[in-house]
């Protein structure tokens, strides 16, 4: 079975009165999410990252670091596939959320993290957030 290798986002920001809030999209007909995306050939996770993060949403963020790796299958017209996907934790240093289209994205937005636990639906992203939410601290 093919392995398919990629990288997912925490992006977090705080605002002015020290809320952190953190960024979802979501996609056509889908629910929200966290940005995600196919590694390429020969690149490394971080700058995956980045760009899969700046593609979808228009946010330059820095990598804090890796929060959790997830491993579970998919199934593609060729068949099926094992998909990895290393999930990091990054903070936000510039621009404002812009969904991209031509990934199917309809809203980029920044959420309260704790009111971000419950647009998430799938339980996997939903653990993923909260060891996040450890690595940050109070």
């Amino acid at each position: 079975m093919k392995t398919v290798y990629a990288v997912g986002a925490v992006v977090i920001r705080t605002t002015s009165d020290a809320t952190i809030e953190l960024l979802l999209i979501r996609k056509r007909g889908g629910d929200w999410s966290l940005p995600k995306g196919a590694r390429k050939r020969n690149e490394s996770d971080i700058r995956a990252v980045i760009r899969e993060v700046y593609e979808e949403t228009g946010i330059a963020a820095d990598v804090l670091d890796l929060v959790a790796v997830a491993s579970y299958r998919i199934k593609k017209r060729s068949g099926p596939r094992k998909k990895i996907v290393s999930y990091y934790l990054l903070r936000a240093v510039a621009g404002e959320p812009r969904p991209d289209q031509r990934e199917k994205i309809v809203d980029a937005v920044w959420i309260p993290l704790d009111d971000s636990l419950r647009r998430l639906r799938r339980s996997r992203l939903q653990t993923i957030v909260r060891a996040a939410q450890t690595m940050i601290g109070p």
